[in-house]
């Protein structure tokens, strides 16, 4: 899809924080559009990763106390059970409230994303994110995401709000 057709949804849904507003204009001239040099065929989640990559910088480095930092980090959440349920849960669901990531304290939400992405584009975004922003916290027994099991995981009953989120976040990492 052209630049336009992936920035607008958030432009008509952005707030009026100025950081909000400066992420999106810095991504509009920084981030290079998805295979761009047409050197190949688009890997499945690149495209979803551009909308991802207005708050978390296409590098996923975040913004510190703004949008955390990905890069170094998704990789091994996904090498547990736990940390795959997670991950599902904040994108399926969201995330909201207080959190803290190597001494930094974020507050803010993180849109539910079940709405706008169906089960394939979750799992594909979450495999882009993993497989090549992240690629080197990939551990040997990496298992990609699939439709089934994100369908799994958001369909099982137990995971309905975005307080789930929170509550399994508190199990992974501790209160913070």
């Amino acid at each position: 899809p052209p630049r336009s057709f992936l920035v607008a949804p958030a432009v008509r849904r952005m707030n009026r924080s100025p950081l909000r507003k400066l992420s999106l204009l810095a991504s509009l001239f920084l981030f290079p559009e998805v295979n761009a040099a047409g050197d190949g065929p688009v890997q499945p989640g690149a495209p979803a990763w551009q909308r991802c990559a207005v708050c978390h910088l296409a590098g996923a480095e975040g913004i510190p106390g703004a949008y955390p930092p990905l890069k170094g980090r998704i990789a091994t959440i996904a090498s547990s059970d736990l940390g795959r349920k997670y991950l599902v849960a904040v994108l399926g669901l969201g995330l909201a409230g207080r959190i803290s990531i190597d001494g930094i304290l974020y507050q803010g939400a993180m849109p539910a994303q079940a709405s706008t992405q169906d089960h394939q584009d979750i799992a594909d975004v979450l495999n882009y994110t993993i497989e090549v922003i992240d690629a080197t916290g990939v551990e040997a027994n990496w298992r990609p995401f699939s439709a089934e099991e994100v369908q799994t995981i958001l369909g099982n009953g137990d995971l309905k709000t975005i307080q789930d989120s929170a509550r399994l976040r508190s199990r992974l990492f501790g209160r913070q």
